[in-house]
């Protein structure tokens, strides 16, 4: 098993979804749909992405080695399943593939994009007080490129 610290950042990079994006998600009869089932009723996958929701509710340093041993579960889970893909792109994003994923909390049709708010963070706005007279057209072709940023960012 990777160290608590790896296995953290491999989580992290895996789950591309938000608790409110994960959450919601569940609630689909999709998601419902999919997976092994464990015996209780519900689906392996689904009661995973629950575990994840709570995870995802926590900070690192309030992280028990249960939620670690999940959280490798869910890397291992995550990277073996990638990898099996849809035979066909074109039906990916109503396949059982994908939805089995999100169950998980990876969204493979999800850029993921380690750059981009740290990039964003760097580009002046018109709350900015460094802002120059000619940042604004800049901005909003940014903002348009990436309109999924937090406010405070955009």
């Amino acid at each position: 098993m990777e160290a608590p610290a790896d296995i953290y950042t491999a989580c992290k990079h895996d789950v591309n979804m938000t608790a409110a994006e994960l959450q919601k998600w569940l609630q689909t009869e999709e998601s419902k749909s999919v997976g092994q089932a464990s015996g209780d009723g519900e689906r392996i996958g689904h009661h995973s992405g629950e575990r994840i929701v709570e995870i995802l509710g926590k900070k690192k340093a309030d992280l028990m080695p249960d939620d670690q041993a999940h959280m490798h579960r869910v890397h291992s889970y995550v990277s073996r399943h990638s990898a099996q893909g849809p035979h066909d792109e074109k039906d990916a994003a109503t396949s059982r593939w994908r939805y089995s994923l999100l169950n998980w909390g990876h969204n493979p049709l999800k850029k993921w994009l380690p750059w981009r708010a740290a990039f964003a963070a760097r580009i002046p706005t018109a709350r900015s007080p460094t802002r120059s007279k000619g940042c604004a057209p800049l901005t909003a072709y940014w903002s348009s490129l990436f309109p999924r940023l937090p406010s405070k960012l955009a």
